[in-house]
């Protein structure tokens, strides 16, 4: 579009970023601000992202605008943004250099040497870990995650070394317009599949596409516990080095000996075949099985390209977690009807029924005698229409369930789906244990009446739950 192919961003000064309100193509372009580009963006609201970036001097535009790209040499588009759009419109019209994420990415990352981390499920987490592995143990290097790490309060870093770690997102297929040297694959599951026309095989294929853009000198590192990847590693044949890992007793590298109380873990690894993988780890921020594979991925990767494994284990016990990846919030809950009650308020982003089993595991598994009151938000009205009732079998499992309404993330409601249709569903299994909470103001006589001695309220959701809840819980 618009002679983006023979564009050389050496040769430009101002940036302007459409939709410039999400997690990662704010990194982006605080990534460029930092390299001395002027940068400005529009977005159609106000969030903390935005905020953060009005407040290192970035120019926002609220509303999109054909003025708003006025001046501007290139613009790049979030993915959420429409080929419609008026600002895309005007800069077709001005013969203005117009690049998509994917595509500003593949530029940016061309020079380095990229360890590109993708997956249905745990890519941010991964992505976070080994980022502060390197930085933690010497090494400046670039990153770009889609969570804020809590040890940094950042998502992102330019450094000067030939290091890029970079979470590479399939849900729009941009993380085959990178240009990995290592690729990490923690699970392939049913979403984001009404970009791959409602096709399970086209979402496998983009990732077999995946790995096979790694050169042959390259290295992926597969989880094999996730049955569609062990199929995939059974019925292909990559040019590139594999190196897998899970509590799988076939992988290169195997976690066993897993143990689990509150925020606290620790586990053992295990390799016949590579003699630097056996040892113990232990981390204070990460709990649950599923972030003991995402640990696992972050530990080869980081030992294989020379970091001292005694490094690599006393930057887990200084790793701080994640914001909204299973963070606690509260210990205990403000409000003088609750003194004395042992809650934990933890928020976590995961919005997916395979997501959001896992931390419910999770908690079972560390809390045992705690019960679960889950304020759960829906993302998307494609995912809770095509994923209905396998966020019902999910959902039951909680003591106590507070449902909002869904949150479209920009999408039109086609299906005329809505959170009383997991509500009507659920209620008849659990009649008195769930809310459908059309008014966000009775939340907190809610839980005053939930509230027992030993609860874990856990806000769950991708969308704005997290700042609706805590807004609305004076926290």
């Amino acid at each position: 579009m618009n002679n983006k192919n023979i564009l050389d961003l050496n040769n430009i000064k101002k940036i302007h970023f459409i939709g410039i309100g999400g997690i990662c193509i704010s990194g982006i372009a605080k990534i460029f601000l930092k390299k001395g580009y002027i940068i400005t963006g529009s977005d159609i609201i106000k969030n903390n992202i935005i905020k953060d970036l009005d407040n290192i001097g970035i120019k926002i535009y609220i509303g999109h605008n054909k003025n708003n790209i006025y001046n501007s040499d290139i613009i790049i588009f979030s993915s959420a943004i429409k080929p419609d759009n008026v600002e895309i419109l005007e800069a077709i019209n001005l013969n203005i250099p117009i690049l998509s994420r994917g595509e500003i990415l593949n530029k940016l990352t061309k020079n380095y040497y990229s360890i590109c981390i993708a997956g249905s499920h745990g890519k941010t987490t991964i992505t976070s870990i080994i980022s502060f592995i390197f930085i933690n143990s010497g090494y400046n290097i670039t990153f770009l995650s889609g969570g804020i790490l809590k040890n940094f309060n950042s998502n992102y870093n330019l450094g000067n070394s030939k290091y890029f770690v970079i979470e590479s997102d399939e849900s729009d297929s941009t993380f085959l317009k990178l240009n990995p040297s290592v690729s990490i694959i923690s699970n392939i599951d049913n979403d984001h599949l009404i970009f791959y026309n409602n096709d399970f095989n086209n979402l496998k294929n983009s990732f077999i596409k995946f790995i096979n853009n790694v050169p042959k000198n390259g290295l992926s590192i597969i989880c094999i516990d996730n049955k569609i990847l062990k199929d995939i590693l059974y019925n292909n044949n990559f040019v590139c080095k594999i190196i897998t890992y899970g509590f799988d007793d076939s992988a290169d590298v195997v976690i066993t000996e897993y143990f689990q109380y509150n925020f606290f873990s620790k586990f053992l690894l295990k390799s016949n075949k590579y003699k630097d993988f056996n040892f113990s780890i232990k981390i204070n921020y990460l709990p649950g099985k599923y972030n003991a594979l995402n640990i696992t991925a972050s530990v080869i990767l980081t030992i294989l390209e020379g970091i001292d494994h005694k490094l690599v284990i006393k930057s887990l016990l200084d790793f701080k977690g994640i914001n909204r990846r299973f963070e606690i919030l509260k210990y205990k809950f403000i409000n003088k009807n609750l003194y004395n009650k042992k809650i934990f308020l933890i928020s976590d982003y995961g919005h997916h029924p395979s997501e959001i089993n896992s931390v419910i595991q999770n908690i079972r598994l560390g809390w045992s005698d705690y019960k679960i009151i889950m304020i759960f938000q829906p993302h998307r009205y494609t995912r809770t229409n095509s994923l209905l009732f396998d966020f019902i079998k999910i959902l039951i499992k909680v003591d106590y369930l507070i449902l909002l309404d869904i949150f479209s993330a920009g999408e039109d409601n086609l299906y005329n789906i809505s959170s009383k249709n997991i509500f009507l569903k659920i209620k008849l299994y659990k009649k008195n244990n769930i809310f459908y909470l059309k008014n966000i103001n009775n939340i907190s006589n809610i839980l005053n009446k939930l509230i027992t001695y030993k609860n874990i309220i856990l806000i769950q959701g991708a969308g704005n739950i997290n700042d609706i809840i805590l807004n609305n819980l004076n926290l």
